[in-house]
């Protein structure tokens, strides 16, 4: 009992004696000589949590290990009191606790490597480091595995290292920090994230300003990491998703570096001035770059070497070696209104880098050329790009497969847009290369490239093609260019269409030593020479409009072009054909010409089908040779031919030898025998004087003839002539349809043939007899030979006067016989002859083409039969005597048949007749004898009043 009263007494007398105590506060610890604690540590002994000590001016020598958490200041700054390491090889500092202020000491001397630290924290958070002044030490402020801790103000300077944080430490801010002349790093942060730091300077330290290795979602703005031997900020080894803004990284080696970085985010920061690059990726990629200054630097302004998708928006790299630099696949990066100026060598360069995006950059003023894509640059697209004042505007060297789009290259020194050395499927749509003191555009040995509604104008040469196959040039400008607007040297196979080439003193498009090129619709007006083919072959020029120039398509040393359709009016000289040979021309149009439509000099084989001469379709065909010859034409002429009309305007030829020409017009206007008046004159003085052996041909529509003499010629006819019988023709007692009796010799057509030099048909012919009932058909290529091998240039067509003997009575009243000549004539290729008859008059019999020779008699052809229309053909290959036989069938043949017949029983020779087989009656015989006794007497007879008619 005594005992609970003894313990309840005491525990009163504990209550009343805390009821009278209050609170504990924190307390200043003085340190100073003579004032209770002469050193830091003394103090630290004596201190408990949230006391301050505060430090008397003074240098303390000793080794701190802050084990309480505690403030631990100077009285009056860095500058009066100084913390000295007793021991080299130890911390100055040894933070050991969380929630510790160290601020206003000058410290200096942990100068072991190991390394030792003016100021050291090992897992610590929420301490404050301010304004210390940390010198002569490895490391001046290092943060070990420590985060959510404060460093302001701090000079850290004249160390190894100036700020370290390393193994996660995060979270930290670092502001206004001084960080110089430390031999090695100014801060460094490894394997530490989500740190601030900003508005330090970590100036003139031998390697990196600020350094960060491993460590992401960081934050420096404002920094100045500024003359570095190595690089001012760098980011190294997966140091991802940092930003960067408002830094200043200049005069280093490297400005910014990114290695092996990603993500990060650089905005606003000026690395300028540097040795080497301004701001540089190495390995790094989805880096964004925006508004940042990279000029002045000795080497790159932005280099990304083997980075990918990083973005570059609105930089400045100017004033370097090469402002962006993009190397060793460096791909699918984003470059968009970057400004790349007066650098000395290129403004924007790809080097071995693809798929890469360039978009409204300015690349002007730079010494070699403004956008540079070299070396399987390939799949890039340029777009609204300006490349200007360069020596190149933009320059693709061995890349394929590029897209540029509305670019501009202009008022550079040599080209604007240039393709050089395998620049291969590349394509180019709406650029300007204007004003370039070179090329527009220009390719060289650069296949299958694509080049649409470019403007290449103003310049030496608008767009030019060297050793290049194969591209397609598609409705470009190349208009007043100082030399040539297209120009193609050594190039083969490219397709120039519906291109502008105009307004050129000397030459609009210019094909030197190239072949097998189309040409299709393309405009070259207004220049001295419109097209202009030097030593070029196999070409072909379809529809293209050379107009008012001096020279309109001129073909200079060039064989085997193709001109169709071309528009060669308004010049002074509309086709020019110079030592040029086997070119073929076809329906171009020289109108209006002023001095001639077309102009031939030591050109052989030329065909010139149908060439357009005036508004009013003047015509004509011909075939060059060696000889000068001079063509042109007029609507009009001063000299009329009494009784006769002009057909269509005038023709003059200048030559000296002769020279088989047609002459073409238009009958839709004619009647009948307006059109079978049609002639050829000839102007001879102040008369018009028919031109002989001339050929109507009203197929075809021309008249041809073999000109031995020149002057101004044109076609004339009789208008309204009432249709008459040929000359030469007799009235007939016989047939309406006209006996053998009643056609003479006379009654016949001479067509001259349009051939080449090999005698081959320049064109597919048509050849009619004077009845229009028999029609040759003569097929492109075809050449026909004389019996003693010469070539043939004429087709006589005539009524034989006299029928071999064995001739059937129904093909003497039909009258369809004609005599084929030059007789033996053969023919490479066959010949379509169509023989017209009434089908009524051969009702139960099968009209068949015969031919017939003196050795074989005559011989039935495979012949097919157009009932409906009443027209009989078959293929030959020699002239000799034609007719159409008909032979008896027992059934109607039906329309468009095709029917072979057997020779008829009456042959040449009586010897190799066949006696038919008598029937039971005997009349089949009969009738045999009875036969050929008609057929033998009607051939006495026929023979008998062609002589009293003087027909043999």
């Amino acid at each position: 009992m005594t005992s609970n009263k003894y313990y309840i007494i005491l525990a009163a007398l504990v209550c009343i004696l805390l009821s009278c105590t209050g609170p504990v506060s924190a307390a200043d610890i003085i340190v100073g000589e003579g004032l209770g604690n002469s050193t830091i540590t003394a103090a630290l002994a004596n201190a408990t949590n949230g006391d301050t000590i505060i430090v008397n001016d003074g240098t303390y020598t000793e080794n701190i290990n802050v084990a309480t958490e505690v403030t631990i200041r100077s009285q009056n700054g860095s500058a009066n009191t100084t913390i000295r390491a007793s021991s080299s090889s130890d911390h100055v500092f040894d933070v050991q606790v969380d929630n510790v202020t160290i601020s206003g000491f000058n410290i200096t001397g942990a100068t072991d490597d190991s390394p030792k630290a003016a100021i050291y924290l090992n897992n610590q958070m929420y301490c404050t480091i301010s304004n210390n002044t940390l010198t002569g030490n490895s490391i001046g402020i290092y943060l070990y595995s420590s985060s959510n801790n404060t460093l302001t103000s701090n000079n850290a300077s004249d160390n190894n290292g100036g700020i370290y944080l390393s193994s996660s430490s995060n979270y930290n801010t670092l502001t206004n920090n001084n960080v110089n002349y430390n031999d090695n790093t100014g801060i460094y942060l490894s394997s530490s994230s989500n740190n601030t730091l900003a508005n330090n300077n970590a100036n003139n330290n031998t390697y990196f300003g600020i350094y960060l290795y491993s460590s992401s979602n960081n934050t420096l703005a404002n920094n100045n990491a500024n003359d570095h031997d190595n690089t001012g900020i760098s980011f190294d080894s997966s140091s991802n998703y940092n930003t960067l803004t408002s830094n200043n990284a200049s005069d280093n080696n490297i400005g910014i570096s990114l290695f092996s970085s990603s993500n990060n985010t650089l905005t606003s920061n000026n690395a300028n001035n540097n040795n080497n690059q301004g701001i540089s990726f190495e390995f790094s990629s989805n880096n964004a770059l925006a508004n940042n200054n990279a000029n002045d630097n000795d080497n790159n302004g932005i280099f990304l070497y083997s980075s990918s998708n990083n973005t570059l928006t609105s930089n400045n790299a100017s004033g370097n070696t090469r402002g962006i630099y993009l190397d060793s696949s460096s791909n699918y990066n984003t470059l968009t209104s970057n400004i790349a100026i007066t650098n000395s060598q290129r403004g924007i360069y790809l080097d071995s880098s693809s798929n890469n995006t360039l978009t409204s950059n300015i690349a002007n003023n730079n010494n070699n050329q403004g956008i540079y894509l070299y070396e399987s640059s390939n799949y890039n697209t340029l777009t609204s790009n300006n490349a200007s004042y360069n020596d190149y505007g933009i320059y693709l060297g061995s890349s394929i497969s590029n897209n540029l789009t509305s670019n501009n290259a202009n008022n550079n020194n040599n080209q604007g847009i240039s393709l050089v050395s395998s620049c291969n499927y590349n394509t180019l749509t709406s650029n300007n290369a204007n004003d370039n003191s070179g090329r527009g555009i220009y390719l060289e040995s650069s296949s299958n490239n694509t080049l649409v509604n470019n403007n290449a104008s103003d310049n030496y040469n608008g767009i030019q093609l060297d050793f290049s196959i194969s591209n397609n040039l598609i409705s470009n400008n190349a208009n007043g260019n100082s030399n040539y607007g297209i120009y193609l040297y050594e190039s083969i196979s490219n397709n120039l269409t519906s291109n502008n080439v105009n307004d050129h003193p000397f030459l609009a498009i210019f094909l030197y030593s190239s072949s097998n090129n189309t040409l299709t619709s393309n405009n070259a007006s207004d220049n001295t020479y419109g097209i202009l083919f030097s030593s070029s072959s196999n070409n072909t020029l379809t529809s293209n409009n050379a107009s008012y120039n001096t020279y309109g398509i001129t073909l200079g040393s060039s064989i085997s072009n193709h001109l169709t359709s071309n528009n060669a009016s308004y010049n002074d000289y509309g086709i020019v054909l110079s030592e040029s040979n086997n070119n073929t021309l076809t329906e171009n149009t020289a109108i209006d010409n002023g001095i001639y439509a077309l102009y031939a000099l030591s050109s052989s084989n030329c065909i010139v089908d149908k060439l357009v001469l005036t508004d009013i379709s003047t015509e004509i065909s011909t075939v060059t040779d060696s000889s000068e010859t001079g063509i042109s034409g007029v609507e009009t002429n001063a000299t009329a031919l009494s009784g006769k009309t002009n057909v269509n305007g005038y023709v003059t030829i200048n030559r000296s030898e002769d020279l088989n020409v047609a002459f073409f017009y238009d009958d839709s206007n004619m009647s009948s025998s307006d059109e079978s008046s049609v002639d050829l004159y000839m102007l001879s003085g102040s008369n018009w004087t028919e031109v002989n052996e001339t050929s109507l041909n009203t197929t075809g529509n021309y008249v041809s003839a073999n000109l031995s003499e020149f002057s101004t010629f044109g076609l004339f006819y009789v208008e309204d002539t009432p249709s008459s019988s040929s000359s030469g023709s007799s009235s007939s007692s016989g047939s309406s349809s006209g006996s053998v009796a009643t056609r003479v010799l006379s009654q016949g057509t001479t067509t001259t043939l349009l051939t080449n030099n090999d005698g081959e048909l320049i064109g597919d012919t048509v050849v009619k007899s004077s009845d229009a009932k028999t029609t040759l058909t003569l097929y492109k290529g075809t050449a026909g030979t004389d019996t003693s091998g010469n070539p043939v240039s004429k087709i006589i067509i005539t009524t034989p006067a006299s029928l071999p003997a064995d001739t059937p009575a129904e093909v003497l009243d039909s009258g369809l016989y004609y005599d084929l000549g030059p007789s033996g004539t053969t023919f490479s290729k066959e010949v379509l002859i169509t023989i017209d008859f009434d089908p009524k008059e051969y009702e139960g019999r099968n009209p068949t083409i015969y031919s017939y020779t003196p050795e074989g008699g005559w011989v039935a052809l495979e012949t097919t039969v157009d009932w409906e229309n009443g027209r009989a053909t078959a293929y030959i290959n020699h002239f000799s005597l034609y007719a159409l036989f008909g032979t008896d069938v027992e059934e109607v043949v039906e329309e468009t048949s095709q029917v072979t017949t057997e020779v008829p029983t009456t042959v040449e020779k009586e010897e190799e007749e066949e006696i038919p087989v008598e029937d039971d009656n005997g009349s089949s015989y009969l009738y045999w004898i009875l036969g050929v006794g008609i057929v033998l007497a009607l051939g006495i007879v026929v023979v008998n009043k062609q002589k009293g008619e003087g027909g043999l």
